[in-house]
């Protein structure tokens, strides 16, 4: 990009965000095209929101919910293992186990 469409830029979206790596700068504008018609403000919007929201605010909730899961699942690993035997025994009076 040119230093005059640089600033062009710059003029008509009035944010700027210097240091981006070429393909994830790529990257945010497709998506932002895509999903939202070119309007990058909104895909910034939405990115933040999606972090700010589930990343920080639900975080200690699922790790709640993961570390129930962990000790669960550490008490099944723990107790033994039943195996039922079933008898099956015949009118010749012989037994059959399964």
């Amino acid at each position: 990009m040119s230093g005059v469409e640089e600033i062009r830029e710059r003029l008509t979206n009035g944010f700027s965000i210097n240091r981006i790596p070429q393909k994830t700068r790529d990257e945010f504008i497709r998506f932002s095209e895509d999903e939202f018609c070119g309007d990058r403000g909104m895909a910034l919007r939405h990115l933040w929101d999606f972090y700010t929201g589930l990343l920080s605010s639900n975080l200690a909730h699922i790790e709640a919910e993961l570390a129930e899961l962990r000790s669960d699942v550490d008490s099944l690993k723990t107790q033994p293992v039943k195996v039922e035997e079933k008898v099956i025994k015949l009118m010749s009076g012989r037994e059959l186990r399964t």
